[in-house]
């Protein structure tokens, strides 16, 4: 045994011939492969997605903006009784003075007129946020990939692969990768909320309707975000509980 243990070869991991930097791109090559097309494939429904969502956002929000413009037919019929006016007093031989035209009086506002376009507005910035993510990310999964695959020497690629994916690690880009999604559900919720918002006046049992829907969408949402964590967690704790028992009936005198 001794002999046999003499004639075997002393292997430096820390040279650059060493086969465990071979070993270590070739098992790193696949993971980071499949972790950039699941970025870049998350990343084209998103983009895709928001870019036809915000479309249709911008689209709601030209027709609301004009809920805050001045009513012409309001102004005309202004204008249509102060000339009544002045012909009645002007036929009646009237002393008492017409008060005059005060073509700076607008009317206020409507509420919900702000609260829709506060929404919708939300809604458009967040798409776009979403849609900013998702090419930022895309670009970085591109120069990760990039970055690691243009050297050919082994050492020199397993060295920087490992320090570029503790940068991503570090900075939380899986996370990122997950909240992009989030943000563009609460922007759905924000313009299904406004057109609620938007109907409520004119026609009340629509705008109900609309509000039930609104609520059917949350509570499913909130149970499928929920319950596979409650799921997952509650199999940990079984199978703990099985790992504890079979190990205390191991030790059993």
């Amino acid at each position: 045994m001794k002999d046999d243990a003499a004639k075997e070869p002393h292997v430096d991991y820390g040279e650059s011939s060493a086969k465990i930097w071979s070993v270590y791109v070739n098992a790193t090559e696949k993971y980071d492969r499949a972790l950039v097309e699941s970025w870049k494939g998350d990343m084209d429904g998103i983009l895709i997605f928001a870019g036809l969502f915000s479309a249709v956002v911008t689209a709601f929000l030209v027709e609301s903006s004009k809920l805050f413009q001045e009513d012409q037919s309001t102004t005309t019929t202004a204008i249509l009784a102060q000339i009544s006016l002045q012909l009645s007093a002007m036929s009646n031989h009237s002393q008492a003075p017409v008060p005059p035209f005060n073509a700076n009086i607008h009317p206020p506002v409507p509420s919900y007129a702000l609260r829709v376009n506060v929404l919708w507005v939300l809604s458009l910035l967040l798409s776009l946020l979403c849609a900013l993510c998702a090419t930022l990310i895309q670009g970085w999964a591109r120069n990760y990939l990039h970055a690691v695959e243009r050297h050919a020497a082994p050492h020199q690629r397993a060295r920087i692969r490992a320090f570029l994916f503790y940068g991503i690690e570090q900075s939380r880009v899986d996370a990122i990768v997950e909240g992009v999604p989030l943000l563009l559900h609460v922007s759905l919720f924000l313009f299904i909320a406004g057109i609620q918002q938007y109907i409520a006046p004119f026609n009340g049992p629509v705008a109900l309707m609309v509000l039930i829907v609104l609520f059917i969408y949350l509570a499913i949402y909130a149970v499928t975000s929920i319950a596979p964590l409650v799921i997952l967690s509650s199999a940990g704790v079984a199978i703990y509980i099985c790992c504890c028992e079979e190990a205390e009936d191991a030790y059993e005198p």
